[in-house]
Formats: structure tokens, C-alpha cells, sequence
């Protein structure tokens, strides 16, 4: 039987569980997350201990704070949105029967642009979260989605989580508020890549399957070195991954999870995505000519 490695599998080099971290961060392999507390540290002190040294952190307890959407949960959603369609993993149908049917649901709706999904007066309530800084991606000619970057996720409890193993485009950072559920992340270093099996042309994606939570070592030998770490949500959590650092999410199997997501371009990392974006316009251009092959 191959030797199994993730989440449900065997230890990685030491991988510990959110449990056994240390009082200021959850651990794994390649080391622990920073946790901070809102109350402990301004907006400002976190972007600049984190986000301009592009550090992996969670700031805590941001549900008490005024731009946190904690109006914003699957039940509210199904009430006032309930009968329009969203796409679960190809399939459509209504919010309303997703949400209903959560209990039993193994499917992960996730990607839904909430700019266009919601009123514009409730999407007018969705900010930019203080504590990452400015977002530098508006002094660029990009996708009218890009710019108000928010994403509604929602993890069934039964679901197994994000389907692969994956970077963010482009060299933007991530980030993820937590509004309901817990979610647990795992995410690996950009130094990590080579030991990710990633597909060209933009290396983003690896080809593990199953998002690498159960990764046979027979068939992906280099997996074993690369250095996880695992960092577990909760309600009012905030959670900043800086540009390149692949990642992929489970739930925790008791209830359903719903986090708002999206991308942001940091002051420190807008030069690799000038330069990123660039790129990316141009591989665009070549396969809107049919060309895409030749970067292959």
C-alpha cells in the first residue's frame, strides 16, 4: 500500500495540529503562523509587521470591529438572495437549496463574486480590510472584478475542501475573514514549488490530487519535502497570505464554514505584480490568437 501523507495521513517531518502549536501561532513542518488579537495590535501595526514583510498572520477577534461583515452569513444570504443561481462545482442552482441542504451537502461553493452577486447596497458594505493596508491594485488597467476583490466560500461540513493545491495569479496577496464555521488552511512556502509538482505554463496549480490532503509518496516523492503549515480559522478571524504561498483548505467536519475572500496588491509586492500582470496580459493576447501552445 503506498505511504500516505496530508491531513489524514501520516506525519510530515513533524507536522503538528493547531493543538500542539505555540500560544502565538498554529504550526506544522515549515513552522507556525503568527496569531495577533485586534485588541492587542492597530490595523496599522499589522500591515506594517505583516503585510510589508509579506508574513504569513491571523489577527483574531475582528468580528467586534465596525468593517467586519458579520451580516453576511448562509442563512441571511438564503433569505435575502435565496432565489438566485450559483454554480456548485458545475452544477446550477438556487442559493436558497444549496443553504437548505447544508447538513447533507458535500459540494464547495466557492468563487462567487459578491460585487455581483448582492445589491449594490449591500455590496457597498463589503470593505477592504484596515488591517491589510493599502490596496495598490487600482492603479492598474484590471478586471473590473479585481478591484473590489470580495469571494463568498462556503464549506458544507461533509465536504472534503478546496480541490487542488493552488497559488493565487499574478503575485497578489490573499486574505480570509472567517464569518461562520471553522476552516482549516494549509499552506506551504514559495520555496516549496519544486516539491509541489505544479503544471506550466503559470505553475499555479499542483497536480496532486485532492488538494494533496492524502498525497501518495509513491507517486509524488518530492511532496515528502516539502514543510507545511496548518492554521485553523474561527469565527473573526482574519487571515493575511502574502504573494506565491500555495495553500489549499479542509473544514472541520462539525458544521459549515463561510468565509469572504479575495486578492489585494500590497505597496511592498507591487513591483513582481507589475511585472506578474504584464506577463499575464500577454499570455492572454496569445490565446486569444489561438497561440497559447507556444509559452507551453
Amino acid at each position: 500500500m503506498d505511504e500516505l501523507l496530508g491531513l489524514d495521513g501520516v506525519d510530515l517531518d513533524g507536522a503538528v495540529d493547531e493543538e500542539d502549536a505555540s500560544d502565538d501561532g498554529v504550526g506544522g513542518g515549515g513552522g507556525s503562523v503568527a496569531r495577533v488579537a485586534a485588541a492587542d495590535v492597530s490595523a496599522a501595526e499589522f500591515a506594517r509587521r505583516f503585510v510589508a514583510t509579506s508574513t504569513p498572520a491571523v489577527m483574531t477577534g475582528c468580528d467586534g470591529e465596525g468593517w467586519w461583515p458579520a451580516w453576511c452569513t448562509a442563512e441571511a444570504l438564503a433569505e435575502n438572495y435565496g432565489g438566485r443561481t450559483v454554480e456548485v462545482e458545475g452544477t446550477r442552482g438556487t442559493l436558497r437549496d444549496f443553504v437548505s441542504n447544508l447538513d447533507e451537502e458535500e459540494r464547495y461553493l466557492r468563487n462567487v463574486h459578491l460585487d455581483d452577486f448582492l445589491t449594490k447596497a449591500d455590496a457597498a458594505r463589503l470593505v477592504h480590510p484596515p488591517p491589510l493596508g493599502e490596496n495598490c491594485i487600482g492603479n492598474y488597467d484590471v478586471p473590473g472584478a479585481w478591484r473590489r476583490w470580495f469571494e463568498l466560500f462556503v464549506l458544507p461540513a461533509k465536504c472534503r475542501g478546496y480541490p487542488f493545491l493552488h497559488r493565487d495569479a499574478c503575485c497578489t496577496s490573499s486574505y480570509s475573514m472567517q464569518v461562520e464555521g471553522r476552516k482549516r488552511f494549509t499552506i506551504y512556502r514559495p520555496e516549496d514549488q519544486c516539491y509541489l509538482y505544479t503544471h506550466p505554463p503559470s505553475h499555479c496549480r499542483s497536480a496532486i490530487e485532492d488538494g494533496g490532503h492524502c498525497a501518495s509518496l509513491a507517486k509524488y516523492p518530492l511532496f515528502a519535502k516539502a514543510r507545511p503549515r496548518t492554521v485553523l480559522l474561527e469565527p473573526g478571524d482574519l487571515m493575511f497570505l502574502p504573494p506565491d504561498w500555495f495553500h489549499t483548505t479542509r473544514g472541520d467536519g462539525a458544521a459549515h464554514g463561510l468565509t469572504i475572500g479575495g486578492n489585494f496588491v500590497a505597496p511592498a509586492t507591487e513591483s513582481p505584480f507589475a511585472a506578474s500582470y504584464a506577463e499575464f496580459q500577454q499570455f492572454r493576447a496569445l490565446s486569444s490568437a489561438g497561440a497559447a501552445h507556444i509559452v507551453r
